[in-house]
């Protein structure tokens, strides 16, 4: 019970990240900590293999999003992916864990390359030039990938 309630509350402030972010293109510090404070709140009610399973989602996220983020800021002079991204996706690793994380992050950027696609089709402007938020994308990742049939089927076809 504990852990639906947490898990409400998660989603509820996924969900108002996405609608900031896809509006101001900024994810606000203390929604994405609320959503890792969230999530650390779970943890000591799991056992010790989900335990490790959602720390070791959180560690990967913020590697993987922060290597991005450098490297692309790198090789476009310009911040392309922001900290409020990496931060987002901390606190979804530490709330899906490692087992999930791939699927959220998959689902995420199918959703904003059709978004990207899309523009690009109808917008005639220089690459360089066109901005999407990648937040709200992110959010539809976590709340997919955390769903327990989507979980089922990604073990099956991704194992770890």
């Amino acid at each position: 019970m504990l852990f639906l309630f947490i898990d409400l509350m998660i989603g509820v402030v996924l969900l108002a990240i996405a609608l900031i972010d896809a509006r101001t293109f900024v994810i606000p510090d203390r929604l994405s900590f609320t959503v890792i404070g969230l999530a650390l709140l779970r943890i000591p009610f799991a056992d010790s293999e989900t335990m490790i399973d959602l720390f070791l989602g959180g560690l990967l996220a913020f590697i993987l999003f922060e290597t991005t983020r450098r490297i692309m800021a790198y090789r476009l002079k310009r911040d392309a992916l922001g900290m409020g991204d990496v931060k987002l996706m901390i606190g979804g690793g530490l709330w899906l864990g490692l087992s999930s994380l791939p699927t959220a992050i998959l689902i995420a950027c199918f959703g904003g390359m059709i978004q990207f696609g899309i523009l690009s089709y109808f917008y005639k402007m220089p690459i360089r030039d066109r901005k999407i938020p990648f937040g709200p994308y992110l959010v539809m990742g976590l709340l997919i990938a955390k769903l327990p049939f989507i979980q089922n089927f990604a073990s099956v076809i991704v194992p770890l």
